[in-house]
């Protein structure tokens, strides 16, 4: 069964070669992949609004750290032209980690630009708290934000205005 999970992902996770170094945008040499033009983040919503829920869960266990890179790598893509007059730094802790505690990545915005990296020490204007599906559905257009944050399956921390703009300072593929 994990098998046929992770073929039915496949399509959304073209990587090409070996992971590069390269830096963050703190200047620090990170090791996260490099995604290449083929990430399809189209395909990866249709795919998390069709595959059933046990299976979405164990494939997202099984591919999480291709997922969540690519998913990053991709906030540039999506920014919007409000997105580039905003400055601040948003910190994402992504739950369910193999050690049982949180991935930390982080995007940038400023100077027009949005760029993103994990572990970065920048001060967050605002973090949020999410599982690693949850934060796949919420950046496919599959999940209403306000429903997980009443559900208690989204928590923020800090400028909580700031944070009921991001619908608006990103393009959420549909």
């Amino acid at each position: 069964m994990a098998m046929a999970i992770v073929r039915s992902l496949r399509p959304c996770l073209t990587v090409p070669g070996p992971r590069r170094f390269r830096r963050n945008v703190a200047g620090r040499p990170t090791s996260d992949p490099v995604v290449g033009d083929g990430f399809d983040t189209a395909a990866l919503a249709r795919i998390l609004r069709s595959m059933p829920p046990e299976e979405l869960a164990e494939g997202v266990r099984v591919n999480r750290d291709a997922l969540l890179g690519q998913a990053f790598a991709r906030f540039a893509d999506q920014l919007s032209d409000v997105g580039r007059r905003q400055r601040g730094v948003i910190k994402w802790r992504i739950s369910g980690a193999d050690d049982g505690g949180h991935d930390r990545w982080f995007v940038v915005l400023r100077d027009g630009s949005c760029e993103a990296g994990r572990d970065l020490d920048l001060r967050p204007r605002v973090t949020f708290t999410v599982g690693a599906l949850d934060f796949l559905r919420l950046v496919t257009g599959n999940a209403d934000p306000a429903r997980l944050v009443l559900s208690r399956r989204l928590r923020i921390r800090g400028d909580l205005l700031w944070a009921a703009r991001m619908p608006r300072l990103f393009s959420i593929p549909r």
